[in-house]
């Protein structure tokens, strides 16, 4: 452990904490340069797109990203000029007891491991949006300041904060899963509207079929389609009329009914709309320039 000690008498004043925060500036992280650690590290980064590097393996990172490692695992990072990262070091044999409750979060096994957790260290744990980026610099910072003052209650005050750290990183991480679980559903409502979009398709019925309140279904479905449900079962409707218009000689008032409309002014009015000229105008438009291609 000659290394730990090394690290935890250079990065804090009490070594016996067994907790310590290496902050990496931009330029001073070495290209491609393998090692191994015989604590586990948190690490967080915070500037740069570096590439992650195990065994011949490659991850890109991106600002965000929060890798967890474990003693013995031979790493490195490549396109480093603008990596800036901070490092958390801790050992989890000593600080496994330390955190009575985190064993609800599904995190808590990958921060203090008993075997192997089968999870690849090449990868982040989870991504962090620029705000919870933020806030955990700042815990971050927070830490190093608590370990450098050497106050007194200062070990009550490091495990305080790291706590926090642990909470919060295991808090985003449910969170994520609970998004990614949302947007999973909002492709079920994706494929019944593909499929029903010639009859009428409510906000209410989506939702429900979904088992969300229309509230969370729309800013679900927002977040993965970019439109509101309504604006993209228009476009659906619009898509399919547009492909009937180039293929065939239906009317109208014909494409109209097949497409969901009330009538051929609503359809009129919808199609223009979306395409910026009227249904008649749009096959001139596909008749001109087979004409034109055929000459």
């Amino acid at each position: 452990m000659a290394y730990t000690r090394f690290l935890l008498r250079r990065y804090c004043c009490n070594e016996n904490l067994c907790i310590a925060v290496k902050h990496i500036l931009a330029g001073f992280h070495s290209e491609k340069l393998f090692h191994c650690h015989d604590f586990s590290e948190i690490a967080v980064i915070a500037h740069g797109n570096p590439h992650h590097l195990i065994g011949g393996r490659s991850c890109s990172l991106s600002p965000g990203d929060v890798l967890l490692l474990h003693e013995g695992v031979w790493h490195a990072y490549g396109n480093v000029a603008e990596l800036e990262c901070v490092n958390l070091l801790y050992d989890p044999r000593r600080l496994r007891k330390e955190y009575p409750g985190l064993e609800v979060f599904s995190l808590f096994q990958e921060f203090f491991p008993e075997g192997d957790t089968g999870r690849s260290p090449l990868s982040p744990i989870l991504h962090l949006a620029a705000s919870d980026l933020s806030r955990l610099l700042e815990l971050c910072a927070s830490l190093k300041r608590e370990l450098n003052e050497n106050r007194i209650g200062s070990e009550c005050g490091v495990r305080l904060i790291f706590g926090q750290i642990l909470l919060a990183l295991a808090r985003w991480r449910e969170q994520t899963a609970k998004e990614r679980k949302h947007l999973s559903v909002v492709d079920a409502a994706l494929d019944y509207m593909h499929t029903h979009f010639r009859r009428r398709v409510s906000i209410r019925e989506l939702s429900e079929m979904v088992h969300m309140s229309e509230r969370n279904f729309y800013r679900h479905f927002r977040e993965k389609t970019g439109f509101n449900p309504t604006a993209y079962l228009l476009r659906i409707r619009m898509e399919y009329a547009a492909a009937i218009l180039r293929e065939s000689d239906d009317s109208v008032s014909e494409i109209a009914g097949k497409c969901g409309c009330c009538d051929s002014s609503d359809f009129y009015r919808k199609f223009k709309s979306v395409y910026g000229c009227s249904p008649r105008d749009f096959r001139r438009g596909v008749e001109g320039k087979g004409e034109k291609s055929n000459g």
